[in-house]
């Protein structure tokens, strides 16, 4: 079944909510998200939490110590629906994804200010930055478009179409080439990122999500947010050589810097489930407690920070133990 999302922001009783209503072939079903932290994402140094949070009119950028759990610095306005985020350490900028603005909010991480905001393609939703640090590539969910950032100009020098809902962004790690999922269908693009075309597509899974790389270089593992299992993928061969079951919808995934665990979400049963990527089995699932929104991993590996909706809205998970070790909430 093809879904069209579309994301409203809307007031309800003092309360930002967002509101979601799935059209599919024979139902419509609407429901709201309680007011979280849409994205987090850990500093390079592993001492702060970035936090990314609608409101109305703009949305924010927040930076919580991960100590005191206390918000450091004022907030920072972005675009509408701020929804994903990377850092480019070696400039102390971060790229912020506004979802409802069609943008991409650059920041100066230290002046906590935006330096400039980048026109992009229909409803973006991912970004992942190039291993030379000279691109950043947006996949744009409502315009089957990914567009591509050249970051010392600061502007998109191209755009091409890759496909059906594109989400999921991978490079590989000589930046030859780039992956792009697409969730409206059930397949991977793969762009040529010296003629910046789509030189071929993988079929992969239903409704594929999120991808990663391991540090094999030829193998990347898919979250299929229809079929509940992640792909193992060989992009020598362009063959799924297995497929994982996992919870019930499985969206986003991180990797240990050292590629090692696989830690899924999956927001249809309130889990993460951790796989190991050398026997690409299920070790251990992790109950959260509630509806898991994005991953974020601390760059050292020793804790993954998983966000959602609730009473507390970040949950910690100890990568040594795989123990859920810490609930609490943020300040947004």
């Amino acid at each position: 079944m093809t879904l069209l999302i579309r994301i409203i922001i809307f007031l309800t009783i003092s309360i930002w909510t967002v509101g979601i209503t799935v059209y599919g072939e024979d139902t419509i079903q609407q429901y709201t998200i309680p007011n979280e932290p849409l994205r987090a994402v850990v500093s390079p140094d592993n001492q702060q939490l970035y936090i990314l949070r609608a409101q109305e009119p703009q949305g924010v950028l927040l930076t919580m110590d991960l100590k005191s759990r206390r918000l450091t610095t004022h907030a920072v306005e972005v675009g509408r629906m701020p929804i994903a985020m990377a850092i480019l350490a070696d400039k102390n900028e971060a790229y912020v994804v506004n979802h409802q603005s069609d943008s991409i909010s650059v920041i100066d991480l230290e002046a906590q200010d935006e330096i400039v905001t980048i026109p992009v393609g229909r409803n973006p939703i991912r970004l992942a930055i190039a291993p030379s640090g000279r691109y950043i590539y947006v996949s744009e969910y409502g315009s089957q478009g990914l567009s591509i950032i050249e970051i010392a100009k600061k502007q998109v020098v191209k755009r091409i179409t890759v496909g059906e809902r594109p989400r999921g962004i991978a490079l590989s790690a000589d930046g030859r080439f780039a992956y792009v999922t697409h969730q409206g269908a059930s397949d991977i693009a793969v762009i040529d990122t010296a003629t910046q075309e789509v030189i071929k597509h993988i079929n992969v899974g239903d409704a594929p999500v999120d991808i990663d790389i391991l540090p094999d270089g030829h193998s990347a593992l898919v979250t299929n947010y229809q079929s509940n299992d992640v792909s193992v993928v060989d992009l020598v061969t362009d063959r799924v050589l297995e497929k994982i079951s996992v919870g019930k919808h499985p969206m986003e995934m991180a990797l240990t810097p050292d590629g090692r665990m696989a830690y899924v979400i999956n927001t249809g049963n309130k889990s993460v489930t951790v796989i190991d990527t050398r026997s690409f089995e299920v070790v251990k699932t992790i109950s959260v407690p509630d509806v898991p929104r994005c991953t974020a991993m601390a760059s050292n590996g020793q804790f993954v920070y998983i966000t959602h909706h609730g009473e507390t809205n970040i949950s910690v998970i100890d990568t040594m133990t795989n123990q859920l070790v810490e609930e609490y909430k943020a300040p947004l």
